[in-house]
C-alpha cells in the first residue's frame, strides 16, 4: 500500500466531512457557517442525549434504554404540554426520565444486574408502553415557543445562544 493511499485510508472520514461541507457549501444559499448553524440547532437533542450516554459510558456503564426512554418521557410531557400546562409537562418528562433512571439504577447497583441485561430489559418494556400507549399516533399542536427550544433556541436570545452550548462546556469541563 502507497503513503497516499494509507493516508486516504486513515484520514477517511476527515476527508468525506470535508468534501461533504464543500458540496454543501456549493449547493446551498447560505454560506459554510450557516449550514453547521443549521446542523447544531437539528441536532440538539441528538447532543444532549450523546453527551449523557458518554458518561454512562466513562463511568463504567451502558444504558441502552435511552431512546425508549426519551420517547416515553416525551410523549407523555408533550401530551400535558399540548393540554396547556407547559411548566408541569416539562417537570413530569424530566421526573419520568429520571425515575425510569433510578430504576435502572437500583437493578444494577442493588440487585447486581449486568448494565447491559438491565437497561437490555427496561428498553424492551418502555418500548412496548409507548408502542401500547401511542398506537402510532403522531404528537401536533405545541406553540412556536416551544418547538423552538426543540430546534435548541432559547426564547427571547439570538439563534447563536443554543441549549446546547451549557451541556457541550459541562462535558468538557
Amino acid at each position: 500500500m502507497s503513503k497516499v493511499s494509507g493516508f486516504i485510508l486513515k484520514q477517511s472520514k476527515i476527508i468525506l466531512l470535508v468534501v461533504i461541507v464543500v458540496v454543501a457549501s456549493i449547493f446551498a444559499n447560505d454560506p459554510v457557517e450557516n449550514i453547521f448553524t443549521v446542523i447544531m440547532s437539528q441536532a440538539t437533542f441528538m447532543l444532549i442525549y450523546c453527551l449523557g450516554m458518554t458518561l454512562a459510558i466513562l463511568t463504567g456503564g451502558l444504558d441502552l434504554s435511552v431512546g425508549s426512554v426519551a420517547a416515553f418521557a416525551s410523549y407523555i410531557g408533550a401530551t400535558l404540554i399540548i393540554e396547556g400546562y407547559v411548566v408541569p409537562g416539562i417537570i413530569v418528562g424530566l421526573a419520568i426520565g429520571a425515575g425510569i433512571g433510578a430504576i435502572n439504577g437500583l437493578l444494577i447497583s442493588k440487585v447486581k444486574l449486568s448494565p447491559f441485561i438491565a437497561t437490555y430489559g427496561m428498553d424492551w418494556l418502555v418500548r412496548g408502553l409507548v408502542l401500547f400507549i401511542l398506537a402510532g399516533k403522531k404528537i401536533f399542536g405545541f406553540v412556536p415557543a416551544f418547538t423552538s427550544l426543540s430546534k435548541g433556541a432559547l426564547v427571547g436570545f439570538t439563534n447563536t445562544m443554543k441549549i446546547s452550548n451549557p451541556f457541550v462546556i459541562a462535558a468538557v469541563i
